[in-house]
C-alpha cells in the first residue's frame, strides 16, 4: 500500500511529462540504491514507529481522546522532518546553542518547503496513528511507512526533472516527492 501509492505519484510525474526517468546511472548503482532504500526505509520505519506510533501515541492516548493525540503525535512527527542538520559553530559562547536551534528550525521558515510538506507528513502521522488505533499493532504503520520512505529516497535518483516542469513543482514535488499536493491528495485516497 505504501509503496504502491508513492511509487503511483512517482510515475504520474514521469507520465506527464513533470520528471523523467534517470537512465545515467548504471545497473550497480541502481541496485545498490536499492539496497541503500529498503535498508533506510525498513531502520528509520522501526525507530519512529517505535517513538512516534508507540511511545508518544502511546502515553498521549492514555490520556486523551484519539483525535488529540493523533493530533499531537502527529504535528511532532511533522515538525521533527523539518529540522536541518546546521553545521558546526567556530566557537562556543552563551548564546550558541540558541543559534544552533534556529538553524535547526529554519525549514520551517521557508513557506514552499512549508506547504504542502509540513501537512503531507501531518496526515502522514494522522494515518500512521489511525492504523495503529485500529489494529492495536505497529505492524501495518512499520510496513505502510518503509514504502513511503522508500520512495521519498528514490525519487530524486530514480528521476529528474523535466526541462518545463518548474512551474508545476508545487503539484508534483519536484524534487521531493512530499513537498507536492499530489503526493497528499493520493495519501488522502490511500487513507
Amino acid at each position: 500500500g505504501g509503496m504502491l501509492s508513492l511509487a503511483a505519484v512517482a510515475g504520474a510525474a514521469i507520465g506527464f511529462g513533470a520528471r523523467g526517468w534517470n537512465s545515467n546511472h548504471p545497473l550497480s548503482l541502481y541496485l545498490l540504491h536499492v539496497a541503500r532504500a529498503l535498508g533506510a526505509a525498513i531502520a528509520v520505519s522501526f525507530m519512529e514507529e517505535l517513538l512516534f506510533r508507540g511511545m508518544i501515541l502511546g502515553a498521549l492516548r492514555r490520556r486523551y481522546s484519539f483525535g488529540l493525540s493523533a493530533l499531537g503525535s502527529s504535528g511532532l512527527f511533522a515538525v521533527i522532518h523539518f529540522f536541518r542538520r546546521p553545521d558546526p559553530p567556530d566557537s562556543v559562547g552563551p548564546w550558541t546553542g540558541l543559534g544552533m536551534l534556529a538553524k535547526m528550525l529554519s525549514g520551517l521558515a521557508d513557506p514552499a518547503w512549508l506547504l504542502p510538506g509540513f501537512l503531507t507528513l501531518g496526515w502522514i502521522g494522522w494515518i500512521l496513528a489511525w492504523c495503529r488505533e485500529r489494529t492495536g499493532s505497529l505492524w501495518l504503520p512499520l510496513g505502510l511507512h518503509a514504502g513511503w520512505i522508500f520512495w521519498f529516497k528514490s525519487y530524486q535518483f530514480l528521476t529528474v526533472p523535466a526541462l518545463h516542469s518548474g512551474s508545476w513543482a508545487w503539484w508534483w514535488g519536484s524534487p521531493r516527492l512530499h513537498a507536492g499536493w499530489l503526493t497528499l491528495l493520493v495519501l488522502g485516497l490511500t487513507a
